[in-house]
């Protein structure tokens, strides 16, 4: 993860020492839905279906993702937020998107 990336995350949370939210970062609505399916351990192929996508998009969302972020790599996903997404999170995703 780049330092860059961290660092504006660490800035938003002042010096509490728990991780950072979807709601932290400047991820658009849809992506903040891949990235929480994303981790909840789903694959890009297994993503598309759920979001009534093609895998290339979901493709397309993760990379846009990545370089929001300032990872490279969906390990660097799960260190930056943590523990995998509950489904009562992803709801609450899911309620935002369509007010």
């Amino acid at each position: 993860m780049s330092s860059l990336a961290y660092s504006t995350m660490e800035t938003k949370l002042g010096e509490q020492s728990q991780m950072p939210s979807l709601d932290d970062t400047n991820l658009s609505p849809r992506e903040k839905q891949v990235v929480s399916l994303l981790l909840q351990g789903m694959t890009l192929r297994q993503v598309a279906p759920e979001l009534g996508l093609a895998a290339s998009t979901v493709s397309t969302y993760s990379k846009a993702i990545y370089k929001k972020l300032g990872i490279n790599k969906r390990a660097e996903l799960f260190m930056l937020f943590g523990c995998p997404q509950t489904p009562e999170a992803m709801e609450s995703i899911r309620k935002k998107q369509t007010n």
